[in-house]
């Protein structure tokens, strides 16, 4: 390391403290690809022992990927010697710009985090027929999940769209579950 280190001193005029954390960057770069991989196969192997859609796990990746790809920027800034205080500071005023920025957009967080609730937890499927346990006239069929809302049919081929804060709050009822035979059928139909 002393010789390498004595080499690009030379020849790039940079010291050996900086050349440790362009090598840990460098790691930090190359091993973030692997992660990804095994992130992704975590989040299909899940998926496909809950015999969920491929829209949902394409949700799932999305934001597991966003909050990786977070994780790694603040991985390569404590490299660089990014004092935590510092960073706690310039944390603390992003947040609060994000917080005065969503005060009236709450809902759309709220909705996103529930989206990730009902991945991992709800037994819900596409095809299902659910109803609320508060309304007992109203039911309708699972048609499709997004990262804000699930949709439904309704007895009248109304299209009815509830927010998913709303499905985590409110009791559903599942009326009956569609046979996951169809439903392995259609995920194949529509990978096509």
């Amino acid at each position: 390391m002393d010789t390498l280190s004595n080499t690009a001193n030379t020849v790039f005029g940079i010291g050996p403290f900086l050349l440790s954390q362009i090598i840990a960057t460098i790691a930090v770069v190359a091993l973030y690809p692997i992660a990804r991989r095994i992130r992704t196969r975590a989040i299909d192997r899940m998926a496909h022992r809950r015999q969920l859609s491929h829209q949902r796990a394409g949700m799932a990746h999305d934001v597991v990927g966003i909050l990786s790809f977070i994780a790694l920027i603040g991985i390569i800034t404590l490299i660089w010697g990014i004092r935590i205080q510092n960073l706690a500071v310039l944390a603390s005023a992003i947040l609060a710009s994000i917080a005065i920025g969503l005060f009236a957009q709450w809902s759309i967080l709220s909705n996103v985090t529930a989206s990730i609730i009902i991945f991992l937890r709800f037994p819900i499927r596409t095809g299902d027929r659910i109803g609320l346990v508060s309304d007992k006239s109203f039911s309708a069929t699972v048609t499709e999940f997004t990262p804000f809302s699930i949709v439904l049919k309704d007895d009248n081929g109304n299209t009815v769209v509830i927010p998913n804060s709303a499905i985590v709050q409110q009791q559903m009822l599942i009326i009956y579950d569609a046979p996951r035979s169809e439903q392995v059928r259609e995920r194949d139909d529509s990978a096509r």
